[in-house]
């Protein structure tokens, strides 16, 4: 039987692409940093951890919603996002802008969702770390910045527990498509929504939810997500297995 560890090490690596970027970073030089928390009291926790930890960072902006332009973007280095109530959509596409726009630009989700398939998708889309808001924040979020501020990729501790404890190919009867089709569904993404996240035919999504439903025992599609609440197929990883 195999042991599974509730917490793993945050995942640090060197980024390829942050080595290629023409800025370089210089280690006497703080990184400017923009925080968008939607949460009063977790944007002055995130300033006081930040002062108190002397990081090689200088917050330039601390504020509770994505700005409609991203003028404020423009001479900062670190983006700390929360995605809180944002569709994963919304933030895949602010992510691309971002990177598009702004291309010195770094940014770190921080997040409830401790998904594999998000954190994946997110990744994918060039993030520069991912940070769980459940983890030891006073300890994780300085030592992430300070990694990420160092050119280096990171996340945080029951985020990195996500690779360790990775679905097989097949579990109980549904593939890796099967279970990222069931995520978004319960993020109430309709059939052509998940297609396009998924880069998908909208037939093979219909087969996934045909599949779902038999896996579940269920006669509906509106069944389908409280029938993957019950299985325990919804529930992150990291809390499953102890």
């Amino acid at each position: 039987m195999p042991y599974y560890r509730p917490v793993c090490p945050p995942i640090v690596f060197r980024s390829a692409l942050k080595s290629l970027q023409l800025r370089k970073v210089d280690m006497m030089q703080a990184q400017r940093l923009v925080v968008i928390e939607a949460n009063d009291r977790m944007r002055q926790q995130i300033v006081e951890f930040i002062e108190m930890s002397k990081l090689p960072v200088t917050l330039i902006s601390a504020i509770a919603t994505y700005p409609a332009g991203t003028g404020v973007f423009t001479h900062a280095d670190l983006l700390l996002l929360d995605d809180s109530e944002t569709p994963i959509n919304t933030v895949s596409r602010r992510i691309g802008q971002l990177h598009q726009q702004h291309p010195q630009l770094d940014v770190i989700i921080f997040s409830q969702q401790l998904n594999r398939f998000y954190v994946k998708h997110l990744v994918g889309r060039g993030i520069s770390g991912y940070i769980y808001k459940g983890e030891q924040l006073d300890i994780v979020l300085p030592a992430g910045l300070r990694l990420i501020a160092q050119g280096e990729f990171y996340v945080s501790p029951r985020v990195g527990a996500l690779t360790y404890l990775a679905p097989s190919d097949v579990q109980n009867g549904l593939n890796t498509t099967d279970r990222e089709v069931l995520w978004l569904i319960a993020q109430g993404q309709a059939v052509q929504q998940i297609a396009m996240t998924l880069d998908l035919t909208t037939r093979s999504v219909y087969r996934a939810r045909a599949r779902l439903r038999s896996v579940l025992n269920v006669q509906t599609n509106e069944l389908i997500v409280d029938a993957a609440r019950t299985q325990g197929l919804l529930d992150p990883p990291t809390e499953r297995r102890r």
